[in-house]
């Protein structure tokens, strides 16, 4: 695989574990390891069931040295679900792609959202007097449709999951947007979701301090016993879910 193309690339990165002692040993480690060279970041961890997140300074300050500043934020972040989206190497384009990390509570859970938005869609997702995020972009579309959507058939009925809801919110999604790039990862604290319709996934399984961690990126890791998670051929998408380094959900959506 050629790493010139995407090098430059955004990209979403997941770690998931039960601790969350673990996340500035971890990910420094994985830094070194695979030489990136982060810059254009947003972080997004929980604290004792609390969304937070972290932003990198603004790309046209030549003072900063954003990889560096991008550590020093992890040597403060704890949590046993990190999401992040990242530019790696110098990728100073006055035309950035969004890439940015949003948050909602509903069903009694900060949920976040992370998402490339690459290519804007024509479809309107939500009508713009129901929007509830200031920022508008076709992150944020995606992310309030989903939204509604998990709630609405969640509260249908008693016996629902929250792995049904989201199940049934991506299948929606996918009928409106077929032409649309939806990769996303969404969380709330307890389960992690990542979605994939049209690029690979790459997870892979670490143990740190003795404790298992999932990661899961959409930039191959190359020096990481990676396993490639890729949408079949006779598929629309795949949903991943994880409750810390479990995997508990690996399903497809069909055509």
């Amino acid at each position: 695989m050629s790493t010139l193309n995407i090098a430059n690339e955004p990209h979403l990165f997941l770690m998931s574990s039960h601790q969350s002692h673990i996340t500035n040993k971890l990910i420094p480690k994985i830094i070194r390891k695979n030489n990136l060279q982060i810059i254009n970041w947003e972080l997004g961890s929980y604290m004792y069931g609390q969304a937070r997140l972290f932003k990198s300074s603004c790309l046209d300050s030549d003072n900063i040295n954003l990889s560096q500043e991008f550590a020093t934020t992890l040597e403060i972040v704890s949590g046993s679900i990190v999401i992040a989206t990242y530019n790696n190497e110098s990728y100073r384009s006055r035309n950035l792609i969004n890439q940015s990390i949003f948050c909602l509570n509903f069903l009694g859970y900060d949920w976040l959202f992370s998402h490339i938005d690459k290519n804007s869609s024509n479809v309107r997702l939500i009508p713009n007097n129901q929007k509830l995020l200031e920022v508008y972009n076709q992150s944020t579309e995606i992310f309030e449709f989903v939204r509604k959507h998990i709630i609405n058939y969640y509260l249908s009925s008693p016996k629902k999951s929250l792995i049904e809801a989201c199940r049934y919110a991506f299948s929606q999604l996918l009928d409106l947007c077929q032409n649309t790039e939806l990769n996303f990862i969404l969380s709330n604290g307890f389960l992690t979701f990542i979605f994939i319709n049209s690029k690979n996934f790459y997870l892979a399984n670490l143990e740190e301090d003795n404790q298992d961690v999932s990661i899961v990126s959409s930039l191959n890791l190359e020096n990481e016993d990676n396993v490639e998670l890729k949408v079949l051929a006779n598929k629309q998408a795949k949903m991943i879910v994880f409750n810390g380094h479990t995997l508990i959900f690996n399903g497809d959506l069909t055509k």
